[in-house]
């Protein structure tokens, strides 16, 4: 009776010490890794629109992606501004998002989104991340053929 239980107190530390291992070496990649490329990349590719229809689908777009990468409700929303509620520091769905549609002099519209990490223990997706997949949501929305 004794071994059994030396042998189950055994096998829950090794456990727990593999458990710390796996999640130290996750946070040591996540670290390391240099967001340099991705900040870049996110601030070259922020959609733009130079027609109303080009603008009208990637703004919908815009809005469907906030509704589901916020997990929250619309604060506010307008013909040129959109904002999420904010979460709870806690939960899960941890960002805050506001997009605006802002004319440029050539006349078409730059549709800029920004988000905010409200958790404490950080936010999954990071935002960078988060502003990536806007972008290239709001971009893949429209085809040119879609204007015919």
């Amino acid at each position: 009776m004794m071994m059994k239980l030396r042998i189950l107190l055994n096998l829950r530390l090794l456990g727990a010490v593999t458990g710390l291992v796996v999640m130290s070496s996750g946070c040591a990649v996540a670290t390391k890794s240099d967001p340099t490329a991705l900040i870049q990349e996110v601030r070259q590719t922020v959609p733009t629109c130079h027609q109303d229809k080009e603008c009208e689908i990637k703004w919908a777009a815009a809005r469907n992606w906030v509704h589901k990468h916020s997990g929250r409700m619309l604060l506010k929303e307008t013909d040129d501004y959109l904002e999420s509620t904010s979460p709870v520091a806690s939960s899960p769905e941890s960002i805050e998002v506001r997009v605006i549609k802002e004319p440029q002099q050539d006349g078409s519209y730059r549709i800029t989104a920004t988000v905010s990490c409200k958790s404490f223990v950080g936010c999954v997706p990071d935002k960078w991340v988060a502003l990536k997949s806007f972008n290239d949501t709001v971009n893949a929305s429209w085809r040119p053929a879609m204007a015919q």
